[in-house]
C-alpha cells in the first residue's frame, strides 16, 4: 500500500506545490486545511506522516499535536512541521517537546523537504509509476540502496548506488542471468542447470565450469543489466518500497551507464501512448539547458542530426520550432526531459552555463566531416570490412567462432561507430554483404566467423566502457542476422515479412521486423510441436514488443507445454500466469483456446468450455477451439455411455 502523507496547510497554492512534490517523489498526499479537519482525516484514515504549517500563534497547533501523542494508533506518527519566521522560540520548543520530529524553516528548499522525508520514511512505498520516472529518481537523489518493485503479483529487487543501477533480480523478461546467458547460447542447458541448482546461483560458478573468464563475466553483466533497464522502459507501472542503507565513501562499484538506458529505452518503446502524449505536451514549450546538460551530454551516443538539434536549443525557440518536424528526436527529447538536462517553460528563458572544469568535447559522437582516423587513412565502412573480409583467407567450417583475432591494432570508438551505424541501415543479408539470389550456407558461415573473428571476444575482453557496449551491439546485430538467416524456418519467414516492407525501412521498423519474423517462426513450431525452439522464438518476439498480447499467449502456451513436458508445476504456474496477462493486453482467439486447454488439464471442463466458445465467438476458425470442444464432447459421451452401463447393464 502506497505511503499516504497528511498536509495540513491553510494556503491552497501552498498546498499545491507540497503535493506536486510529493507526487514527483511518488507519494500520496491529502490536503486539509485546519488542525480539526485534519483530527477527523486522521481518525478515518491511517498516515505515515504529517506535514504541519506551523504560524504564530502557536497554541492551536501544540493542542493539536497534543492529541496525536494521547491516542496509541497516532502516539509515535511522524509530524515535520514548516515554521514561519514569526513563530516565536518558545513556541517552537514546545512543539519539539510534544513530538515534532523534523522542523523546517520557510521558504522550505525542495532538497531539504524530500531529506527529512525520506528520514521519516525510510521504507516508503510509492504511487505506481514508470519504471523510468522510479529510476530518474534515484540518478537525480544519488539513492543508495535497494528499491522492491512490486508489479503483478512479483517481486524484483533493484539495488542503486549513488543513484546507478548495480543489481537486479529478477529481470524483466530473463528470469535471471543464467536464462539471459542461456538466451545468448554463452552456456549451455545442462551449464545452466547447475548454475540455477540450489546454492550454485553464484557468478563463481561460471568461472569454475570455464565457461567465461573474469572480464567476460563482467561484461555480461553489464549488458544483462543494460537490456533489462532498457527492456523495463516498456513495463507498465510499478510501486516500489524503498529501503535505503549507507555506502562507504570513496567506493564506485562497476556500474551500467544509466543515461545511455534512458535514450536507448525511449528509443525501443518510444511508440507507447504515453510517451507521445508527453512528446505533445512539450511541442510547444521554450527549452533551455540547465548545468546537468553539461554534467549528461558526453554519456550519450548521438548522430549528427541530433547534435544539431541540441545546437537550436537556445531558449528563444519552442521544442516544436527547433525539431523542424524531425519526429525521430523524440527519444532524444524524452530523456533530455527526464534527465533535467532541458527546461520547459511557458515563455522564452535563459540556458545555464557550464560549470567552471575543463571541458574537452560536448559530445561523444562521430564527427561525420571528420573521416580520416589518427593515421589520416580513411575510416572502414562495413561494406569495406566486408570486401576486405573476402580477400582474407577461407576459414574452415570446424573452425569455432571464438578463435582469436589476428595481430591487428584494436579498433577505436570512431571506427565501431561508423560500423554499428552502417549495420543498422541493413537487412540480414546486407549485414553479411549477400543477396537472396547469391545466398548460400557456406558464404554465410564463413562471413559470420570472420567478422566475429575481428569484434571476438578476445578483442572485447581489452575494450572498456561504451567501446565495449558498442562492439556487444555490433555482435548481437550480426548473432541476430546470422540465426535468421541459417534457420530455413525462419529465413522463410523473414524474406516473405521483409519483401512487403517499404524500401528504406527504418532501424525502428527494422527491429519490429525481426519481431514478426520471431512471431511467425514460433507460430510455426507450435504447429509443430517443437515447443523448445517455439518458446525460444517468441521470447525474441516479446522482448522486441512486450505489450502484444497475441505473441504473449503463444509464448505462454509453448513454455506451459514445455513445463507440463519437464513436468515443472512452477514453470505451468508462471506460464497460467502469462496467459492471463496476455488475454489482459487483448483478448485474442487463440489465447482463449490455450486456456481452455490449460483449464482443460486441471479437471474445470465447464470453465474451458466457455474459454473455446468465447475463442470462437472471437474467429469461427479457430481449430484450436474445436478441437477442445471436441474433446469435451468426447469426454462427455464418454461419462454418459458408462453412467448408462450402470443404470441397465
Amino acid at each position: 500500500m502506497p505511503s499516504n502523507i497528511l498536509i495540513i496547510e491553510s494556503n491552497e497554492e501552498a498546498a499545491a506545490a507540497l503535493k506536486n512534490l510529493l507526487r514527483n517523489s511518488g507519494l500520496a498526499s491529502k490536503r486539509v486545511s485546519g488542525c480539526a479537519e485534519a483530527l477527523e482525516s486522521i481518525s478515518a484514515t491511517p498516515y505515515d506522516l504529517v506535514l504541519l504549517d506551523m504560524r504564530s500563534p502557536g497554541q492551536e497547533y501544540l493542542e493539536f499535536i497534543k492529541k496525536l501523542r494521547l491516542v496509541p494508533v497516532t502516539s509515535r506518527l511522524p509530524v515535520i512541521a514548516l515554521a514561519g519566521r514569526d513563530l516565536k522560540k518558545n513556541e517552537l520548543d514546545k512543539a519539539k517537546k510534544e513530538g515534532v520530529s523534523h522542523f523546517l524553516m520557510k521558504p522550505v528548499r525542495t532538497k531539504d523537504l524530500s531529506k527529512v522525508i525520506r528520514a521519516e520514511l525510510p521504507q516508503a512505498t510509492t504511487l505506481p509509476m514508470p519504471v523510468s520516472r522510479h529510476l530518474a529518481r534515484a540518478l537525480h537523489s544519488r539513492f543508495s540502496g535497494t528499491y522492491q518493485l512490486n508489479s503483478m503479483g512479483a517481486t524484483k529487487n533493484l539495488v542503486f548506488f549513488e543513484g546507478v543501477p548495480v543489481h537486479l533480480s529478477p529481470g524483466f523478461f530473463h528470469r535471471d542471468f543464467g536464462r539471459f546467458l542461456r538466451h545468448r547460447n554463452v552456456i549451455s542447458l545442462n551449464e545452466n542447470s547447475y548454475f540455477s541448482g540450489p546454492g550454485n546461483l553464484r557468478d563463481e560458478a561460471l568461472i569454475k565450469m570455464g565457461c567465461l573468464d573474469y572480464p567476460e563475466l563482467l561484461q555480461e553483466k553489464l549488458v544483462y543489466l543494460t537490456e533489462e533497464l532498457v527492456a523495463s522502459f516498456g513495463h507498465p507501472p510499478v510501486s516500489v518500497t524503498e529501503t535505503p542503507f549507507p555506502c562507504p565513501g570513496g567506493v564506485e562499484p562497476m556500474a551500467v551507464n544509466l543515461q545511455d538506458i534512458f535514450y536507448k529505452g525511449y528509443h525501443r518503446h518510444i511508440d507507447l501512448p504515453q510517451h507521445r502524449r508527453q512528446l505533445e505536451g512539450y511541442s510547444y514549450k521554450y527549452a533551455g539547458t540547465t548545468k546537468d546538460f553539461f554534467k549528461f551530454i558526453n554519456f550519450l551516443n548521438l548522430n549528427k542530426q541530433e547534435i544539431e538539434f541540441l545546437g537550436r536549443i537556445d531558449g528563444s525557440s519552442t521544442l516544436a520550432e527547433s525539431t523542424n518536424g524531425d519526429k525521430n528526436l523524440g527519444p532524444l527529447i524524452l530523456t533530455l526531459v527526464a534527465l533535467r538536462m532541458i527546461r520547459l517553460r511557458e515563455s522564452p528563458c535563459q540556458c545555464d552555463p557550464p560549470e567552471n572544469y575543463p571541458l574537452r568535447t560536448l559530445f561523444n559522437a562521430v564527427d561525420e566531416q571528420t573521416t580520416l582516423s589518427q593515421e589520416g587513412q580513411p575510416l572502414e565502412s562495413f561494406s569495406e570490412l566486408i570486401d576486405q573480409i573476402q580477400d582474407e583467407t577461407e576459414i574452415p567450417a570446424e573452425t569455432p567462432s571464438h578463435t582469436g583475432p589476428e595481430s591487428h591494432t584494436l579498433p577505436d570508438q570512431a571506427e565501431i561507430d561508423g560500423v554499428w551505424t552502417g549495420l543498422k541501415e541493413k537487412n540480414h543479408y546486407q549485414v553479411f554483404g549477400l543477396s537472396p539470389e547469391n545466398f548460400s550456407a557456406g558464404s554465410l558461415r564463413e562471413r559470420y566467423f570472420q567478422i566475429t573473428r575481428k569484434y571476438g571476444p578476445e578483442t572485447l575482453i581489452q575494450l572498456s566502457g561504451e567501446t565495449a557496449v558498442r562492439v556487444n551491439e555490433i555482435l548481437d546485430r550480426v548473432a541476430t542476422a546470422y540465426n535468421n538467416l541459417c534457420d530455413f524456418i525462419k529465413r522463410e519467414r523473414y524474406d516473405d515479412i521483409f519483401k512487403a516492407a517499404p524500401q528504406g525501412s527504418s532501424p525502428k521498423s527494422m527491429e519490429k521486423i525481426e519481431a514478426q519474423v520471431q512471431a511467425r517462426s514460433g507460430e510455426f513450431y507450435i504447429g509443430r510441436q517443437d515447443w523448445v525452439n517455439a518458446e525460444k522464438a517468441l521470447q525474441q518476439a516479446c522482448n522486441l514488443e512486450p505489450f502484444n498480447g497475441s505473441w504473449m499467449a503463444h509464448l505462454a502456451w509453448a513454455s506451459y507445454r514445455n513445463a507440463v513436458e519437464a513436468d515443472s508445476r512452477p514453470l505451468r504456474e508462471k506460464a497460467r500466469h502469462m496467459l492471463n496477462r496476455s488475454l489482459a493486453l487483448a483478448r485474442t482467439p487463440h489465447g482463449h483456446a490455450y486456456k481452455g486447454y490449460v483449464l482443460l488439464d486441471a479437471g474445470r471442463d465447464i470453465q474451458a468450455e466457455v474459454e473455446f466458445t468465447q475463442a470462437l465467438k472471437l474467429d469461427a476458425q479457430t481449430s484450436a477451439a474445436r478441437r477442445g470442444l471436441r474433446m469435451i464432447e468426447k469426454k462427455r459421451n464418454q461419462r454418459n455411455k458408462g453412467l448408462f452401463r450402470r443404470l441397465f447393464g
